[in-house]
């Protein structure tokens, strides 16, 4: 009798994986899972680490990208190219949201391959590999559904809700910019459906300030409201800012916002600080813009670096100046205590001026329009500053110090 080979079929979240961060399923993994694990002669599983020993596991891989705000794969899985890849989602170009998108028109998705990574990070939450469980993560009671699926380049409709409480996988600014997909949506909720979205929505994409005006009013859309990210700072993103600084709006609103990296880390670097100031500028909690994920494209410009990390961080402790001096002496090997509980004069004279704080310095030299902006939120060392910047000369004096221990760029 001849032995079945059993071929061994790997899942990949790429959004929830490489960012560690949990917020909902992939609907279009969870359709294929259901498909192929009813083939005997296939072992499928979810993939929970990128290490290139553990890919190489598999005799085939689904790659499953739903945004396209996060880095390609091929820049952060260490040979992809030689991996028996194939890509799906809308986060890749020109490719099929699954595989056997025929075959399973009508599948609804199983998510139970997730259940165990999902226990392991609720159990070690400490271990590299756990993910970060979002707060408003909904399971359970909410069932995963499509209203609307792309097939053969024809919008179809897909799944039709039967429970009271669904999670939407649709993109909502698709939906918000659609007139019949709104109106099908708007239906199911008169008829007193509950919809939680497993995707943000895209102010970005929204440029008409009267449907924006809607979905920040509304009660309808509070769903939208909930997840929001930018990933342009277009007419629509201007009219939010503007709207949350004049406290227009009856709650605080956050959105996540995708750095211009096709500009380069100077813009990226412009970006931060404008995100900064605006986050300063509205009433206590009104606005909070954070940056997302573009960590290691940064990694070239020392200065746009830090500021990521002050954002993605928690700068409303102190001013993006601050955090460079804190870092700055840090980086010289000053004790992190010392750094914490001395002054800044103190700082100053027994250690001179950090290498960071000189390049901040003569940043702000050359954009002097951004100065408020690095500033902004905290002390502004105006007679520090004074005493070691010769600000009659385009370049910046600061006084040498035989204390400086050699700087790292790392924070």
């Amino acid at each position: 009798m001849i032995k079945k080979t059993i071929t061994n079929i790997g899942l990949l979240d790429y959004d929830t994986t490489i960012s560690r961060y949990y917020i909902a399923p992939n609907y279009d993994l969870g359709v294929t899972y259901a498909y192929l694990k009813k083939d005997k002669n296939i072992n499928v599983r979810l993939i929970s680490s990128l290490g290139l020993n553990n890919l190489k596991q598999y005799d085939k891989i689904y790659i499953f990208k739903q945004t396209r705000l996060t880095s390609p794969p091929m820049a952060t899985i260490i040979g992809y190219t030689y991996l028996p890849m194939e890509e799906y989602g809308p986060g890749f170009y020109n490719k099929p949201l699954r595989p056997f998108q025929e075959e399973t028109r009508f599948t609804q998705p199983d998510f139970t391959c997730y259940n165990n990574m999902l226990r392991f990070s609720l159990e070690k939450p400490n271990h590299y590999l756990s993910w970060r469980m979002n707060r408003n993560a909904k399971g359970g009671k909410y069932k995963p559904i499509r209203l609307y699926e792309e097939v053969n380049g024809e919008e179809l409709k897909k799944d039709f809700p039967t429970e009271r409480y669904n999670m939407i996988y649709d993109d909502p600014a698709d939906i918000i910019l659609n007139p019949e997909k709104l109106e099908y949506y708007m239906s199911f909720l008169k008829k007193h459906y509950v919809f939680a979205h497993a995707q943000a929505f895209d102010v970005g994409r929204v440029n008409d300030t009267n449907i924006l005006e809607r979905v920040m009013t509304e009660r309808e859309f509070a769903p939208f409201r909930k997840k929001m990210i930018a990933s342009k700072l277009g007419d629509g993103f201007q009219w939010l800012v503007s709207n949350a600084l004049s406290n227009n709006f009856k709650k605080g609103i956050s959105i996540m916002v995708k750095l211009p990296v096709s500009e380069g880390t100077e813009k990226c670097l412009e970006t931060l600080l404008l995100m900064n100031y605006y986050n300063r500028r509205a009433k206590k909690h009104t606005l909070n813009l954070r940056p997302i994920w573009e960590d290691k494209f940064l990694e070239t410009n020392d200065l746009a670096h830090l500021a990521y990390k002050y954002m993605a961080a928690n700068p409303a402790k102190m001013s993006f100046y601050k955090y460079v001096i804190y870092v700055g002496y840090r980086r010289m090997g000053i004790p992190n205590e010392t750094v914490k509980m001395a002054d800044y004069d103190y700082l100053l004279e027994h250690y001179g001026v950090p290498p960071a704080i000189v390049k901040l310095e003569r940043w702000i030299t050359q954009h002097p329009e951004f100065e408020e902006h690095v500033l902004i939120g905290g002390y502004r060392y105006e007679e520090q500053r004074k005493k070691y910047n010769d600000i009659g000369r385009s370049e910046i004096a600061f006084r040498a110090s035989s204390n400086h221990i050699g700087e790292e760029r790392s924070s």
